[in-house]
């Protein structure tokens, strides 16, 4: 179909004109862009179904988006497992350190094999509330920025150390 304004009359280039409809771009600026009026853009659109075009367009988009959410949730969750059991691990193993006096009750101060001295009772606090904070992470009720990552180097960071 050929348009124009005024004098010059061109082509219009209707796969390029769709492309650009389905893309998002509305029916005035495809006229102003392409020199031709609304309306014969908007009839051709009717014509070819053009809203249809957008919509399964849009609705791919919405499918790649959930499945790449989908993706990273799944990849979180599994970094939140290792999270936690790499932190249950810190915890038996302060537990097995921990001396117990009358086997009922935990002694505050201990030394380890290199005669450090530790807070038994600091660590398994610290523990617990990163553990908590895993579970609402998982659970989604909080948010930091890439905390799953963070909390993996921190423990990756805290067991090369010891």
């Amino acid at each position: 179909m050929i348009c124009g304004v005024g004098n010059k009359t061109k082509e219009i280039p209707w796969n390029e004109v769709r492309a650009d409809y389905i893309a998002g771009a509305t029916f005035g600026v495809l006229a102003e862009k392409y020199h031709c009026a609304r309306s014969t853009v908007f009839h051709h659109a009717e014509k070819e179904h053009w809203n249809e075009l957008r919509e399964q367009a849009s609705n791919a988009v919405r499918i790649k988006t959930i499945e790449k959410n989908a993706d990273k949730i799944a990849n979180n969750a599994t970094k939140l497992e290792d999270a936690k059991r790499k932190l249950l691990d810190r915890v038996n193993a302060v537990l097995d350190r921990m001396p117990m006096d009358g086997g009922t009750t935990v002694k505050k101060d201990t030394h380890d094999t290199d005669g450090k001295k530790m807070s038994v009772v600091y660590d398994l606090l610290a523990a617990a509330a990163v553990l908590e904070k895993i579970d609402k992470l998982n659970a989604g009720t909080i948010s930091d920025d890439d905390p799953i990552n963070k909390l993996l180097e921190q423990l990756n960071h805290e067991s090369t150390e010891q």
